[in-house]
């Protein structure tokens, strides 16, 4: 198998384990924000402090930044050409996850911190693409 195939193919498990890395980095946020939680506030494992709550929508949202910012680029840096495309394409499926997700959710400020980090990563790889003045970048 050509080695452009293996890298097609290997975009779908990377954008897994980027979104899953997003993840993990969001949940050991919130983790470290549980440890600043006084005693007397954490009511039945949950932290009730006027703080959190605020704190807790923020990590959601850079968590949902990292996530685009990861998954979009590892998918443009993986392709073997068409990079731009793949960026746009990845960052429009993306947004369709993340508006459904607001939608259901109601937070939507993940949604805007996504589509904000997505379009500057794609914005990042078309001036890669302009700068290499390479057709199939």
């Amino acid at each position: 198998m050509k080695a452009a195939t293996l890298r097609w193919i290997a975009i779908v498990p990377a954008v897994l384990l980027a979104w899953a890395a997003a993840f993990v980095i969001g949940i050991g946020l919130l983790e470290v924000a549980d440890r600043f939680c006084p005693p007397d506030a954490m009511i039945s494992g949950a932290c009730t402090a006027s703080w959190y709550a605020p704190t807790e929508q923020a990590i959601m949202a850079v968590s949902t930044a990292l996530a685009a910012f990861f998954i979009v680029g590892v998918s443009a840096w993986l392709a073997p050409a068409h990079r731009l495309r793949v960026a746009l394409v990845i960052y429009a499926g993306g947004v369709a996850c993340a508006i459904y997700f607001a939608l259901e959710t109601g937070l939507w400020p993940c949604l805007v911190s996504a589509a904000a980090a997505g379009a500057l990563t794609c914005r990042a790889v078309a001036q890669r693409a302009q700068n290499t003045n390479a057709l199939n970048y």
